[in-house]
């Protein structure tokens, strides 16, 4: 890279989304992220997306390709028309015509070269194929998934060379990495949440005996669980009629597409609300952001019996935010965010329906023990502000400012 290509980068930082991830107000967690950080980083800064929109990332500077965006359309239309010929979900179908992101970063793989800073975002492999087409610039990996979910352990000498430093959402993911692959540079740059409007709507009155879970249904999130604990806990006390709220479709964004998973949590649903003769849990599907937090601030409980490792889990955050006391499975990195009866409650084993109700059923009949822990819990949720995750990136690439703009060290 020529002295005068640095020059035109002005030292910004360019962060890369994987293919599939929007920035236009239609992505995910890791969009949402990259917009509440960099919006407030005292950097210059570029977005790579496949589709953005200056509305959703207002004050950043916004870069794509005109004939990779021809090509993700077409893809979306092929998909739409093979899933259901498939009987799979299009999203599914769609991820496999991106291979892996190769096209998307062959298409800007020449744009990138004049960037000194690349922030890549979930896709260690990016890294490995943007060094191979010769850029020298400094790579951070931000991981907030399992590492060993993308690269195994041989693959993983050749991602080590090309990244200058790994960052994880949370300790849990940076310690399961270093006992998957051993030593390497990186540090945790947690997840965060925009806050500030969820503080201003949490002091609402709130339904008593009311729990709300929000994720998508699929098996590792809970859903299912959820109601079973629903189900427990009117088993246990009857007269106070305990109901459940189930905020979340099959993917991010989606409400009616219906998979195996999510007819067995709808036939479930229906099965307890015909048994108790009343509406006890409702599946409310996919709300707006606005929409969501006004239904989450009259609730009192958050659920989240999830069944897997949680490499993070924004969802507890934003819901201590709105003021609803967590009650959730010990795993992952939940720990990192919920202290276990100062802020919520964790249950050592995500399948013990009888568990999690009964602690429940405890907190509730303690009104001074559940304020104390709704105050401890939006303390809580203010420690990871985008303001914070700032701070911590901008420490990171400071220290990487001294870098050498060439390839990582494979030692």
């Amino acid at each position: 890279m020529s002295a005068h290509r640095r020059a035109n980068s002005r030292h910004r930082v360019a962060v890369l989304l994987p293919a599939e991830e929007r920035f236009d107000g239609r992505g995910g967690a890791v969009a949402t992220w990259v917009r509440d950080v960099y919006s407030r980083l005292n950097k210059p800064s570029a977005v790579y997306s496949v589709s953005s929109n200056s509305n959703f990332g207002t004050g950043l500077t916004l870069v794509g390709d005109r004939w990779y965006r021809v090509y993700d359309r077409a893809a979306v239309w092929a998909a739409r028309i093979i899933g259901p010929l498939m009987r799979r979900p299009w999203w599914g179908v769609y991820d496999r015509l991106l291979f892996g992101g190769k096209v998307w970063v062959a298409a800007i793989s020449r744009a990138l070269r004049q960037e000194q800073v690349l922030h890549i975002h979930n896709r260690p492999r990016y890294a490995v194929w943007l060094r191979s087409r010769g850029y020298t610039g400094v790579i951070v990996l931000h991981m907030h998934n399992d590492l060993l979910r993308y690269v195994d352990r041989r693959e993983f000498p050749a991602l080590k060379a090309a990244v200058n430093s790994f960052a994880f959402c949370s300790q849990y993911l940076a310690e399961k990495a270093v006992r998957d692959f051993g030593p390497h540079p990186g540090e945790v740059l947690y997840n965060c949440v925009d806050t500030s409007r969820a503080f201003r709507v949490a002091q609402g009155v709130r339904r008593p005996n009311s729990l709300a879970f929000v994720g998508r249904l699929i098996q590792e999130k809970g859903a299912l669980e959820a109601i079973r604990v629903c189900q427990a806990l009117n088993n246990i006390d009857s007269e106070a009629q305990w109901t459940l709220d189930i905020y979340g479709g099959a993917a991010a964004g989606v409400s009616l597409y219906e998979t195996d998973y999510t007819r067995r949590v709808g036939m479930l649903c229906a099965d307890v609300n015909r048994a108790a003769g009343r509406e006890m849990v409702r599946l409310r599907g996919h709300l707006s952001h606005e929409r969501l937090a006004e239904s989450l601030a009259m609730t009192t409980f958050f659920l989240y019996p999830c069944q897997w490792e949680e490499p993070f889990g924004m969802v507890l955050i934003e819901a201590m935010a709105l003021g609803l006391v967590p009650v959730a499975s010990r795993k992952g990195g939940i720990s990192e965010i919920v202290e276990h009866g100062v802020s919520g409650v964790l249950i050592d084993d995500a399948a013990d329906d009888d568990g999690f109700a009964s602690e429940i059923l405890r907190l509730s009949k303690n009104a001074d023990v559940l304020d104390a822990m709704r105050m401890r819990g939006l303390q809580s949720a203010r420690r990871f502000s985008p303001e914070n995750a700032a701070k911590e990136l901008t420490a990171l690439l400071d220290r990487l400012h001294g870098t050498a703009l060439t390839v990582g060290d494979s030692s």
